[in-house]
């Protein structure tokens, strides 16, 4: 009875506890029950990221608690797993230094796994088929691929040694598939060759020594942070390799590093979207684990940046799913319950934006929408030199706001190197060496003869360019001691080259360095067509004459006539009528004009007259005759192959004379010329010209008023193709345009085809068989 009495005390009891529990829960929610987060790392860093991060989003009546459990061993893995169930671990975090452990202690436990580092552990998952969905806060191997090819891309490079660990051959692999597409020569070096330490002096030195003999443009690096240093710090030490050489970084990069000084050293960073955060979080936790700041406290940064987003994406999926009333808790009993399960799909459907910015997943738990900061060494720390965007597409995915410097400063005039420089370049619209094209998805490419000269010119010598738009839309001209245009821009330091059709002038080479012609042109004057004859004229068979000179073709040919029937009639030796009198009806005055339309038209006449009289004058008649069809003929001949009047104007005193305006472009060379002039000739032009904006403009004044628009040989030969006609003028010539005095390329030789421009219909300067272009300090 007492042994029943005590049962039933128990149950008594265990009831109250559980009405209490219960009652607890309605009144408070989820509050009275904790729900853990496991963290499983070797970094006190981020264990502590993880705890401040729980401190710094739980805003909610939930109670999250944290535990950290490493160095597990395959040995106690059943004891992990009995662990994470008797505590109710409802999300697993993995940091760095864990094992195959994690995975496994997921999938037997069914507790979501959520990765700071996949590609520790990316090898590791796939070889655990079991092993359930994961999902990754870091970017993936193959995103630092594709952030490396885009960079050999921008700049052209082929020629590269991939030096790698054994464990991340599979990260190799995929980068050498990306390269296929490519005309890439690849060298491998495997850092890890024997199974000495890798890295032991004698194993760096034989990498460095290996490196030596290949002739590598591009150095990329599948090995991790210490092994970076030391190899670096070998090629240091020794002075090995002291050509410029690019070291790529695919991986975690330390924000400090050391490097021969002619070396350019390029690393990817996730992007940080909010970095003072970062910061301070680092500051926080270190303080705490140290006491005092650690100096290389940006080698964290990414790392709790990712631990706390790690907490935010278990804290945002736990929320929804007892929001929506999926939640239960575990038990004791070590029975797997399915809130893992449904906690999976929910993680899976985070979309939320942390401290390395937007996060959601795709269907193999990787993060979607990663973003790189790309860092450049310079002074032996890594600073942001760009960034690099997976979601936008593949040619706009890589944007540097900086040039790739090499380490040291004192290196960064480079002695004429450009390669992997971005320079600032200038341009004035000008068709047909600057045009700009707008495409579909609404932006907009810049096209033309000047373009491929500049394409063609960081191609061989790879580096990057930005295109902007002169902001006054001129070229270049002194008012009042101060330059405007693309000149403006280079003296300000606001762009690096100017490429446009920007003419070489004395004044212009006082402030500025050109490089040497890429074209020579003439001046030529555009005029507009006469169109009044154009087309079918009747009566063009009247044009070699005047009216004056017809009125009198028509005066002789009756004088003739009359004359001729006076002479017949008054002549006793004439033809006379039957009578005897007068004269006969073969030299009526009829048939007598007939006689001269006959003579005229060289088809002879029925009767001639026998008069001596008579006869001399049709023997002058005739021998005037002559004379008039052969000028009327040449006239006629002359009218049909050049429009006389065409030719009024054929030199600049002939455009004078017109008593036409002239218009140039504002800044232009041609605009400085007769500005400046002391010429009287040249003076006339000037105070009968009108200045245009642009050469849309100028051919408008061509077209509606009859103006002469004085430019460039190719310009207006190209747009006389359309509409007005052009007469040479003289000679200059073009180039494209430097600082004064600057470094820039070394004897760079281009030799140039017929242009895709001149094969329709375009000028033939353009597809000149060779033009020279040298760019020198």
């Amino acid at each position: 009875m007492n042994m029943l009495n005590t049962k039933e005390s128990e149950i008594l009891h265990s009831s109250l506890w559980f009405m209490v529990l219960l009652l607890c829960c309605i009144i408070q929610g989820e509050s009275c029950v904790p729900i853990k987060i496991e963290m499983n790392t070797e970094s006190d860093i981020e264990f502590l990221a993880t705890q401040r991060a729980l401190q710094m989003y739980n805003e909610s009546n939930f109670t999250f608690e944290s535990r950290n459990k490493n160095n597990m061993t395959a040995i106690n893995l059943y004891e992990y797993v009995q662990s994470l169930l008797d505590h109710d671990v409802a999300v697993i975090i993995e940091g760095m230094g864990t094992s195959k452990q994690s995975c496994s202690a997921s999938a037997v436990a069914n507790i979501p796994l959520i990765r700071i580092h996949d590609r520790v552990n990316r090898e590791i998952s796939t070889s655990l088929q079991f092993c359930q969905p994961s999902f990754a806060l870091n970017a993936g191997y193959e995103d630092y691929s594709e952030a490396v090819m885009s960079i050999l891309d921008m700049f052209g490079w082929n020629t590269m040694t991939l030096i790698y660990d054994t464990d991340r051959f599979h990260e190799v692999a995929f980068f050498s598939s990306l390269s296929l597409a490519r005309n890439c020569q690849l060298h491998y070096i495997n850092a890890q060759h024997t199974n000495e330490d890798p890295k032991s002096d004698d194993n760096i030195y034989r990498i460095v020594k290996q490196i030596q003999t290949l002739s590598s443009q591009v150095h990329i690096l599948f090995i991790d942070i210490e092994m970076i240093k030391k190899i670096l710090e070998k090629v240091l030490l020794c002075h090995t390799n002291q050509s410029n050489t690019i070291w790529i970084i695919s991986g975690a990069v330390p924000m400090k590093l050391s490097a021969i000084n002619s070396h350019i050293v390029i690393g990817f960073r996730q992007s940080l979207n909010d970095e003072a955060a970062a910061r301070d979080l680092v500051a926080n936790i270190t303080n705490h684990l140290a006491g005092s700041k650690d100096p290389s406290l940006g080698d964290y940064e990414e790392d709790v940046a990712l631990a706390s987003d790690a907490v935010l994406v278990a804290m945002d999926a736990i929320r929804k799913q007892i929001a929506d009333g999926f939640w239960t808790r575990g038990n004791s009993s070590k029975t797997v319950t399915k809130r893992g399960s449904i906690l999976n799909k929910y993680i899976s459907k985070v979309s939320t934006r942390g401290m390395t910015g937007s996060i959601a997943f795709d269907e193999k738990g990787r993060r979607k929408d990663v973003q790189f900061d790309v860092l450049n060494l310079r002074n032996n720390l890594f600073v942001k030199t760009g960034s690099y965007d997976r979601t936008q597409p593949l040619s706009r995915r890589l944007h540097l706001t900086d040039n790739l410097e090499q380490n040291s400063e004192e290196n960064k005039t480079n002695h004429g190197r450009l390669e992997g420089s971005k320079l600032k370049v200038v341009t004035v619209l000008e068709t047909p060496f600057v045009m700009k094209t707008n495409k579909s998805d609404g932006s907009f490419v810049y096209e033309g003869y000047a373009i491929d000269l500049l394409k063609e010119i960081a191609k061989q010598h790879k580096f990057i360019y930005e295109i902007y738009e002169s902001p006054d839309g001129m070229y270049g001209a002194e008012e009042n001691g101060r330059w405007n245009g693309a000149i403006k821009e280079l003296l300000d330091g606001n762009a690096d080259i100017a490429v446009t059709a920007l003419t070489i002038t004395e004044a212009r080479e006082k402030v500025v360095d050109f490089t040497a012609s890429y074209e020579y042109y003439t001046e030529d004057l555009l005029i507009k067509k006469d169109t009044s004859k154009e087309g079918l004229d009747l009566m063009h068979f009247l044009s070699p004459f005047t009216i004056e000179n017809w009125t009198a073709v028509l005066l002789v040919l009756l004088l003739v006539a009359t004359v001729l029937y006076s002479v017949n009639f008054c002549s006793p030796y004439g033809m006379k009528n039957e009578g005897g009198s007068g004269t006969a009806p073969e030299f009526c005055l009829s048939n007598c004009m007939w006689f001269s339309v006959a003579c005229m038209l060289q088809q002879g006449a029925d009767y001639q007259p026998k008069p001596t009289s008579a006869r001399i004058l049709a023997g002058s008649f005739w021998f005037y005759v002559l004379v008039w069809v052969a000028t009327y003929t040449a006239y006629l001949a002359a009218t049909f192959t050049v429009d006389q009047r065409l030719h009024s104007i054929n030199s600049l005193e002939g455009a004078i004379d017109s008593g036409r305006k002239f218009t140039f472009l504002n800044g232009s060379n041609v605009y400085s010329f007769f500005r400046d002039t002391d010429f009287p000739l040249y003076k006339k032009v000037w105070e009968r010209m009108i200045i245009s904006s642009s050469t849309a403009d100028a051919v408008k004044l061509v077209r509606q008023n009859n103006a002469i628009y004085i430019s460039g040989g190719t310009i207006s030969e190209y747009t006389a193709g359309k509409n007005p006609c052009d007469l040479r003028l003289g000679k200059t010539d073009e180039g494209v345009t430097l600082h004064q005095n600057t470094c820039t390329l070394e004897s760079a030789e281009y030799t140039r085809g017929p242009s895709p421009i001149a094969s329709t219909n375009h000028p033939a300067s353009l597809s000149s068989p060779k033009t020279h272009v040298r760019l020198t300090y």
